[in-house]
C-alpha cells in the first residue's frame, strides 16, 4: 500500500513539476494583455517592448519613434475595448464606441504568444482623406 502511495505522490510531483515547466518554457498570454501591454509600451516609448508585441512580419514594415508612439498612446488611452476571438489564432480588438479614426486592431498567436499584426492591418485597412478607415476593397488597387 505504502508503494502505492508513493508512486502517486511522485506522479503528482512530476506533473507538477512538468506543467512549471511548460509555462516558463512557453509563455502564456491572451490577447487582452497583449493589447494593454502594447498600450503601455506606446506610453513609456519603449521600442524594445513595442517590438515583443508585434509579429516578425510586422517589424519588417515598421519604423517607430518615441513621438510617433506617443501620438498612437493618446489616440487610444481613453478608448474602452473588448476581445473578440475569431479562432484559434486570430483575435481582434474593438472599441466601444467604435471609432472612425481608429481601427480595430488584428492579433495572432505567433509561437504560442499573442501579437498585434500591424502588417495584416496596414493590408486590409485605408484612411481617406479627414483620416476615417475604412475596409480596403477586395480586388481594387493595393
Amino acid at each position: 500500500m505504502r508503494s502505492k502511495y508513493l508512486r502517486v505522490k511522485v506522479f503528482a510531483i512530476f506533473l507538477f513539476f512538468s506543467l512549471f515547466l511548460t509555462f516558463q518554457v512557453f509563455p502564456q498570454s491572451t490577447p487582452y494583455e497583449t493589447f494593454e501591454n502594447y498600450r503601455q509600451a506606446l506610453k513609456e516609448g519603449d521600442i524594445k517592448e513595442y517590438f515583443s508585441l508585434i509579429t516578425s512580419e510586422s517589424k519588417k514594415i515598421v519604423n517607430p519613434s518615441k513621438s510617433l508612439m506617443r501620438r498612437e498612446y493618446n489616440d487610444l488611452k481613453d478608448l474602452d475595448f473588448y476581445v473578440e476571438k475569431k479562432s484559434c489564432c486570430e483575435a481582434v480588438i474593438y472599441f466601444r464606441p467604435p471609432s472612425k479614426k481608429i481601427p480595430p486592431y488584428l492579433l495572432k498567436k505567433e509561437g504560442g504568444t499573442w501579437k498585434i499584426d500591424l502588417k495584416k492591418m496596414s493590408q486590409i485597412y485605408i484612411f481617406d482623406t479627414n483620416n476615417n478607415w475604412h475596409y480596403r476593397k477586395r480586388g481594387g488597387a493595393k
